[in-house]
């Protein structure tokens, strides 16, 4: 008994003697560990190309990198001794401590405006979160320069402005001209005195009809604009559209179709009566240039839920599906010519009412429904 004491004893010590052992080789490669983690941050921390900051909770910089000296134009012992909010521009900087706050809580990625020490903006993303270094709780702020990124945005929005200019000037070029040449040639025959008097008349008409066009076009671009002033009366709209319906039909028969008119009683309502025949107009020309020879426009109002609702149908195609998320989009056009306003200008108009538009289409045809607010309302 006594001897398997002693071996217990024996073997006990000899436990404790290896248990140490291990634990000392644990901490040694815990520690080797540690010490590689550390020595990859650091060379990664060094040789970054990236700004990287590291900032304590109360916006003091501890740590620089080369790129960050580089980038701003101090030297790193000038960082250490700043605040995060010295570096911002100071159009940003009521929102530092906010964004500083986040960051520590939940880590933040965003874009903003910093300075050099010779007071020269820049814009920058950072992207920052907490970390643990040096047993403390700190921020890591990986700050990205994105001069050259925002240059380059900046040349290819301006080329696609240029784009853009250059395409309304010629969709504007073609719809006017032909007014113009109109006009110019009627002129020249009254000038020459090569014209009767009742074909002066009937001519004069005719010119009129070609300078109300250049107007409405001119218009159009001016209420895309949003300067034009809104002329609100309470007005009946099937009085409008029957003013209207004329002109519209005689545009129809030179095409080789018919426009109905089927209209129920409406309340009266505020409107632009400009703007209004500005958009049947739009959406009726629409409608026809959908349908080959032979399709019909239906023009419906009718009162849903105590509002009126304007309603323009064709029987063309449809509208494809790809383009259907870019109606409305300002220049965008499916027409070999023309300025690409249509919708654009119906959709201004139908805001500056505080209306709705939806347009449902399918292979059958296309609806283009505006339901306006009620007097009421």
């Amino acid at each position: 008994m006594q001897l398997n004491s002693k071996i217990l004893r024996f073997e006990s010590k000899e436990n404790k003697y290896y248990s140490d052992n291990v634990c000392k080789a644990l901490e040694v490669q815990v520690n080797l560990l540690r010490c590689r983690k550390m020595n990859f941050f650091e060379s990664i921390f060094k040789h970054s190309r990236d700004i990287v900051l590291l900032i304590n909770s109360n916006g003091n910089i501890i740590k620089a990198n080369i790129a960050a000296a580089k980038a701003y134009g101090y030297n790193l012992q000038e960082l250490y001794n700043m605040k995060i909010y010295s570096l911002r521009a100071p159009k940003t900087k009521d929102s530092v401590y906010q964004q500083l706050q986040e960051a520590f809580d939940i880590g933040i990625s965003f874009e903003t405006r910093h300075v050099r020490k010779n007071g020269e903006e820049f814009p920058v993303e950072v992207s920052a979160h907490q970390l643990m270094y040096n047993h403390e709780k700190l921020l890591l702020s990986i700050i990205r320069d994105v001069t050259k990124r925002k240059r380059t945005e900046q040349v290819f929005a301006e080329t696609e402005i240029i784009k853009i200019i250059e395409k309304v000037a010629s969709g504007l070029a073609h719809e006017i001209r032909n007014s113009i040449t109109s006009v110019h040639g009627f002129l020249q025959l009254a000038a020459h005195q090569k014209m009767e008097q009742n074909q002066f008349a009937h001519h004069c008409n005719l010119m009129l009809e070609e300078l109300d066009y250049a107007e409405l076009v001119i218009t159009g671009l001016i209420l895309v604009a949003g300067d034009k002033f809104l002329d609100l009366q309470v007005r009946n709209l099937n009085q409008l559209i029957e003013s209207m319906f004329p002109l519209l039909q005689t545009q129809a028969k030179l095409q080789g179709k018919t426009i109905e008119l089927s209209l129920e009683d409406t309340q009266a309502i505020y409107l632009d009566a400009k703007e209004i025949k500005l958009l049947v107009t739009q959406l009726t020309n629409n409608a026809l240039e959908s349908m080959s020879s032979g399709g019909k426009v239906i023009i419906r109002t009718q009162m849903i839920d105590d509002s009126p609702v304007l309603s323009i149908r064709d029987n063309g195609k449809g509208i494809p599906h790809e383009i259907r998320d870019k109606l409305g989009t300002s220049f965008f056009t499916t027409k070999d010519i023309g300025v690409g306003l249509g919708l654009a200008i119906c959709n201004r108009i139908v805001i500056r009412h505080e209306a709705i538009m939806n347009i449902e289409s399918n292979g059958l045809g296309t609806t283009v429904n505006v339901t306006f607010q009620s007097k009421s309302k």
